[in-house]
């Protein structure tokens, strides 16, 4: 491969992670999902920026260059350590012995990397001019896929308390983690300390399916615990039906005025006229009704409200039903 070709990919794998870490720190709200996103991002893009000096400076200095992956890698782990953490611990704060246990892997090899001493260790030059990797490398790579596969583990485990890394979603963000690790296996297997690094583009299109996967669950289940918060706290019965007249979402207060037993899902995607037949042409019109409803006689007040699409277009109403019996 090139060096101009090289270059280009790895300032793209840089480029990409940078892309990604502006929408993640764009996205509403900051999880500790998306604190590890960010850290991980953090370095692939350092990676790929050491690799760019690879090439640039060329094999002179692969030792110091080497040495400096160690600490792009022990982000890239430590982000995936945080991100399962906080979608497996939903709503807990990461404590400061949390963070000292996440930081202690990229502290060390920062410190390694900062010390030329050790630098031999990390990559060794042979007598006929050649470079292989050295123990400090193996001794981190040890390390970091031992990280990599607790935290693995840790995933499948706690997906039952996650609303992000479910049973649907957790082998298919471990088959993307897959991506990166066989890339990384490849380069130490067919590559020298001096030679291409496949692993920093890897870790660059695993950050966009990531982000693609997880991302936007999160965000849509953050959406949907505000919107039950907000629902729940009503004390008027409310009703969000769709176009063809179907429930799509019903507040407490909806359920115990109609009687019914169970939980909203229970209802979710059915007809109002043959779910309850009896609030149905109110909910049709606004204004006072005089309707029996769980065998008492009920004024209600109704209230429609139009709701639309982002495009624009018409989705359904939201019916909200108050009881003024005891006003009238």
């Amino acid at each position: 491969m090139s060096e101009a070709v090289l270059l280009w990919v790895y300032a793209s794998s840089a480029l990409i992670a940078v892309v990604v870490i502006v929408a993640t720190v764009r996205a509403p709200g900051l999880s500790s999902l998306r604190v590890g996103l960010l850290i991980y991002l953090t370095g692939t893009a350092w990676w790929a920026t050491v690799d760019l000096l690879r090439v640039m400076i060329g094999s002179s200095s692969v030792q110091v260059i080497e040495a400096w992956t160690m600490p792009a890698l022990a982000l890239v782990v430590a982000g995936v350590r945080v991100s399962v953490h906080g979608a497996t611990h939903p709503g807990r704060k990461i404590s400061a012995p949390d963070a000292v246990g996440f930081a202690a892997h990229p502290v060390l090899t920062v410190i390694a990397a900062s010390l030329p001493m050790l630098w031999s260790l990390v990559a060794v030059k042979n007598a006929d001019g050649s470079v292989v990797y050295g123990p400090l490398f193996w001794a981190n790579a040890a390390i970091t896929y031992s990280i990599f596969t607790i935290a693995t583990i840790e995933m499948f485990k706690g997906r039952h308390a996650s609303s992000v890394f479910t049973s649907r979603t957790a082998p298919l963000i471990a088959s993307i983690w897959s991506i990166p690790l066989v890339a990384s296996v490849v380069t130490v297997v067919i590559s020298s300390p001096a030679g291409i690094d496949l692993t920093a583009p890897s870790f660059a299109l695993t950050s966009i399916l990531i982000w693609r996967t997880v991302v936007p669950v999160e965000m849509r289940q953050a959406v949907r615990i505000a919107r039950s918060q907000v629902l729940e706290e009503l004390a008027d019965a409310v009703i969000v039906l769709g176009n063809t007249g179907n429930i799509l979402d019903a507040n407490a207060a909806a359920l115990r005025l109609v009687g019914a037993l169970g939980t909203v899902a229970e209802f979710i995607d059915k007809p109002l006229r043959q779910t309850w037949p009896f609030i149905a042409d109110a909910a049709a019109h606004a204004g006072e009704h005089d309707l029996t409803v769980s065998g008492r006689e009920v004024v209600l007040d109704v209230t429609i409200s139009p709701l639309a699409a982002a495009n624009g277009a018409p989705s359904g109403r939201a019916v909200v039903l108050r009881d003024v019996t005891d006003a009238v």
